[in-house]
C-alpha cells in the first residue's frame, strides 16, 4: 500500500510539472511599446520603429537607374525644357531640407523649387514640392518626381548639382471650342476626391455667360447624369473679362466613385458651332 501511495505521489507532482512547463510555453507577452522616431530612406520616404525589438522596418528598394517617360522633363537650377508647348523654367532652390541619409531625423524635410510656367495662351510663376500633390497650369498636371542628389551627412550640395524630374500629364482639362484663357476652374482640381455636397468655382469671361449664368452637368461613371444646373456669374458679366462664378453641387447619396464635370458655354443661339465646353474628371468619395 505504501508503494501505491509513493507511485500516486509521483504522478501527481509529474502531471503538475508538464502543466507548469505547457503554460510557460504558452505564455504571451504584452504589446511593445516603441519610440516615435523616424528614419529617412534613399528615395525621401521615411520609416518608423516596429516588431518586438522595436527596429527600424525596410526601406523600400532603391532603383540604381531610371529612365524619363516621354512625360518627364529634367532640369537643373535656372534651366529651360519644354514639353509640348508648356515650357518650364526653374527659377530657384527654396528649399532643401531632406534629412541627410545615415541621420535619424524626427521629420523627413522637404524640397521646393520655384517655377516659371508658360504656354501659348498662359503664363505663371509658382513653388512645386516634391512628392506633393501636381500643379494644375493650362489643362495639364505637373509634378516633382525626383530630385538627386538626395543629401548625405557632411556633403555639400551645390544648386549645380541638382538633377529634377518634372513629370507633366496633358489632357487633364479637356475643352472644346475653348481654353484656360475662356474659363478657368479654382475648385475642385481634377482628379480631386469630393464629398457628396460640393462647390464648383473659378471665373469665366463673359461671353461664356448667357444671363449671368451657364450650363453644368455632372456625369457619373457610364456617363449617366448625375446632376444637371446652372453656375451663376458673382460680378457683372456683360463684359469680355473674366468674371468670377460659382454652383452649388449635391449627388445623389447613393453614388461614388468617378465623376466627370463638364461646364459648357450658355448658347441661347443652339447653333453648334457656338457651343464650347470644358471637362474634367473627380472622384466622389
Amino acid at each position: 500500500m505504501k508503494k501505491l501511495y509513493i507511485f500516486i505521489f509521483v504522478l501527481i507532482v509529474a502531471v503538475i510539472a508538464v502543466i507548469t512547463l505547457v503554460g510557460l510555453g504558452t505564455t504571451k507577452e504584452g504589446p511593445v511599446a516603441c519610440t516615435m522616431e523616424a528614419k529617412v530612406c534613399p528615395d525621401g520616404s521615411a520609416v518608423g520603429r516596429t516588431g518586438p525589438n522595436c527596429e527600424f522596418a525596410e526601406c523600400p528598394p532603391v532603383l540604381t537607374s531610371s529612365v524619363p517617360t516621354s512625360n518627364d522633363l529634367v532640369l537643373g537650377i535656372s534651366e529651360t525644357g519644354q514639353a509640348g508647348d508648356v515650357s518650364i523654367t526653374v527659377k530657384k532652390l527654396t528649399e532643401d531640407s531632406r534629412c541627410p541619409q545615415g541621420v535619424q531625423c524626427m521629420w523627413a524635410g522637404a524640397f521646393r523649387v520655384e517655377v516659371a510656367l508658360a504656354s501659348a495662351s498662359n503664363k505663371e510663376t509658382t513653388t512645386i514640392t516634391l512628392g506633393e500633390s501636381a500643379h494644375f497650369f493650362d489643362g495639364r498636371s505637373i509634378s516633382i518626381t525626383s530630385a538627386t542628389p538626395f543629401p548625405k551627412n557632411g556633403v555639400r550640395i551645390t544648386e549645380n548639382d541638382y538633377a529634377i524630374t518634372f513629370h507633366l500629364v496633358t489632357n487633364v482639362v479637356s475643352y472644346v471650342n475653348a481654353s484656360s484663357d475662356l474659363i478657368k476652374v479654382s475648385s475642385p482640381l481634377p482628379g480631386a476626391s469630393v464629398k457628396k455636397s460640393f462647390s464648383i468655382s473659378g471665373e469665366a469671361r463673359g461671353t461664356y455667360f448667357f444671363e449671368a449664368s451657364f450650363p453644368v452637368t455632372i456625369l457619373g461613371a457610364g456617363d449617366e447624369v448625375l446632376v444637371q444646373t446652372y453656375a451663376t456669374a458673382k460680378g457683372d458679366w456683360m463684359t469680355e473679362n473674366l468674371v468670377p462664378f460659382s454652383v452649388d453641387i449635391t449627388l445623389p447619396g447613393a453614388y461614388s466613385g468617378p465623376a466627370k464635370i463638364i461646364l459648357k458655354k450658355d448658347n441661347p443661339s443652339g447653333l453648334p458651332e457656338h457651343d464650347a465646353s470644358t471637362s474634367f474628371d473627380i472622384v466622389v468619395e
